[in-house]
């Protein structure tokens, strides 16, 4: 598993989120979780496969426009919990 080094607690994440806010341990233990990995690999496939399959239909079928859709909501909050976790900023 990678390893990432966490800033300083004077560190803040978007400016907002100290290492030692509740909010921000949380995305950091959500992120870190080998379960968490595993779901975003399953997603990854899953959204692969997906694409596959839209790429040889003239029209997706519904069911497969929800799937994007959803793969794409996935995408976004695995995005919005690292950066929670991850990013730096200091002041």
């Amino acid at each position: 598993m990678l390893h990432y080094e966490y800033p300083p607690e004077e560190d803040k994440a978007l400016r907002l989120l100290r290492m030692s806010n509740p909010v921000r341990k949380g995305c950091i233990a959500v992120t870190e979780s080998i379960l968490f990995h595993n779901f975003i690999l399953f997603i990854v496939i899953a959204s692969t496969i997906c694409t596959i399959q839209d790429t040889y239909h003239r029209e997706s079928p519904p069911l497969l426009e929800s799937l994007n859709w959803t793969f794409v909501g996935v995408f976004a909050i695995e995005v919005l919990l690292k950066i929670l976790a991850k990013v730096r900023t200091t002041e």
